[in-house]
């Protein structure tokens, strides 16, 4: 039988072979980093689970529900992460895991508790992603159809739609863990795609390990690091995200302030800069404000982007991801934007293909 080939699976070394030869590879080591996504690597820590998992055990019931406590208390970040970026990122398991090296909990109980927390935490995930689009349909004009809203939502209705909708959420995610139970070595072992978040989850029980066992220097360093770019991050998010200056008709943040201050005549910076994106070239409006895209008119139907939208939003989250995904990966990732908005959003616009209108209920040329 042929040895699969993977463009996402990476050379195993020439001494985490060896170590893996000699059985004496271990979790959080050197080479354990260096042979990520090998493959060889993967089948290797599964067999030693295996052989150990029995043996040793480190179950603690009351870290687990602390866990799922601090998850629980957390999830509403979760939901904001998700219906801003569409990508459920968990920040409850940062706290579980500064709070077990505070109490100098061993690599394996960290991770057990953290792994509740983002079990508790992402319970809402199907909610997030479900809801908000059933309550739109039933409020927002702009989705209604001809004949009235899509939903109906009668008083005290909301409530108990979105009560049904966590529990739904509960039940999936039982469901989702009984199916990784029976998909986990296909997986963890034989899928080669790698998980952009999972050496962010690395470095995070490598500190534990060093707490646990009495390197504090290399641990207070390391945390020393994390705290400095969150608070950088936290400052950045509040300069780009929080409403700070309240006008007699709107909020806007900082930036957008200053970009809507920053114009001289039809130019300006809100130009290039709206609601927390760089973004593609879309003029302003008389008081400086941006027009957030290129919209087209029959004057500027050459524009190209009139038929398209481009921008990049300066959000910390994203920028992780696509630290830990490397240029290779991430560009894979967005090839679906990209093909979609450059290619077949234009491309449909030059065949002028009809476009359902749901007011109407009927197609319309573009």
């Amino acid at each position: 039988m042929s040895v699969q080939k993977s463009a996402y699976r990476q050379p195993v070394t020439p001494e985490g072979l060896k170590a893996i030869e000699n059985g004496t590879l271990t979790w959080l080591d050197d080479e354990m980093y260096n042979n990520l996504n090998t493959g060889v690597l993967e089948q290797y820590l599964e067999e030693k689970n295996l052989e150990e998992s029995f043996a040793v055990s480190h179950w603690n019931t009351s870290k687990v529900l602390l866990g799922i406590a601090i998850g629980a208390v957390f999830s509403g970040v979760t939901a904001y992460i998700g219906l801003k970026l569409g990508l459920a990122i968990s920040a409850a398991w940062y706290i579980a895991y500064l709070l077990g090296m505070a109490l100098k909990w061993s690599p394996s109980e960290v991770n057990i508790a953290t792994s509740a927390t983002t079990g508790a935490t992402h319970a809402s995930t199907g909610f997030i992603f479900t809801f908000p689009a059933i309550f739109l349909l039933a409020t927002k004009p702009q989705y209604f159809l001809a004949s009235g809203p899509l939903i109906t939502l009668d008083a005290g209705q909301t409530f108990t739609l979105a009560f049904i909708g966590i529990v739904a959420s509960m039940f999936a995610g039982f469901l989702g863990i009984m199916y990784f139970i029976i998909f986990r070595r296909v997986w963890l072992v034989e899928d080669p795609l790698p998980l952009p978040g999972f050496e962010a989850t690395l470095k995070m029980l490598d500190i534990a390990s060093d707490v646990s066992t009495g390197a504090v220097e290399h641990a207070r360093a390391s945390l020393k690091t994390i705290g400095v770019w969150t608070i950088m991050t936290m400052i950045g998010l509040f300069i780009v995200e929080y409403p700070l200056i309240w006008l007699a008709d709107k909020k806007l943040t900082l930036l957008d302030w200053l970009a809507e201050k920053i114009h001289i005549g039809e130019f300006g910076l809100a130009t290039f800069y709206s609601h927390g994106k760089l973004h593609q070239p879309s003029g302003i409006n008389p008081d400086g404000s941006s027009m957030n895209y290129t919209h087209w008119t029959a004057e500027t139907s050459y524009n190209p982007f009139a038929y398209t939208y481009i921008g990049l939003a300066l959000t910390p989250s994203m920028f992780a991801i696509g630290w830990f995904m490397k240029t290779r990966v991430a560009f894979l990732v967005n090839l679906g934007t990209i093909v979609g908005w450059l290619i077949l959003v234009p491309l449909a616009v030059w065949m002028n293909v009809p476009v359902y209108d749901a007011l109407t209920q009927t197609n319309r040329p573009i």
